[in-house]
């Protein structure tokens, strides 16, 4: 079946990752954010982000075609946006709403939110699902840093 519809398999498959990585990872984020504050986070809660699966999903495609068109431009999209997740999980607000408020900060904390995109995505992608969590844990941190003091 793979091999008489290759290029459909693979379309599938990356359409298929994105949409559970997006909304897994803004899942994570939520935790963080609820253990952050002192809630008691749940199994459900890494579910969230599929109830506002567009608001999660948008943006994420908006960077990776950035990424595919060129790589600066992806990683610029990438660090201004590199709060979004979490400040439409704390504020309930929309992606374009979210992305200008995190394009404000990461600017006024380039090299910081740089360092740690770079790093987060770096132990992320050799060590996988395993430290995706973990990861999700330092980027809420930093939002926590950056936003609250």
């Amino acid at each position: 079946v793979f091999k008489t519809d290759i290029g459909t398999w693979i379309v599938i498959g990356i359409v298929g990752y994105l949409a559970l990585g997006v909304g897994m990872w803004g899942g994570f984020q939520n935790c963080a954010l609820k253990a952050s504050r002192g809630e008691k986070v749940e199994m459900g809660d890494v579910f969230y982000p599929f109830s506002r699966f567009a608001d999660f999903f948008i943006p994420a495609v908006i960077v990776g075609v950035g990424f595919v068109l060129c790589m600066i431009p992806g990683v610029v999209l990438a660090i201004w946006w590199y709060y979004a997740y979490p400040i439409m999980i704390e504020e309930g607000i929309g992606w374009s709403e979210a992305t200008k408020k995190s394009k404000e900060k990461a600017s006024q904390y380039l090299v910081p939110t740089f360092i740690t995109l770079f790093v987060g995505n770096i132990v992320g992608g050799i060590l996988g699902p395993i430290t995706m969590a973990l990861s999700g844990l330092v980027q809420v941190d930093a939002y926590n840093k950056v936003f609250k003091g």
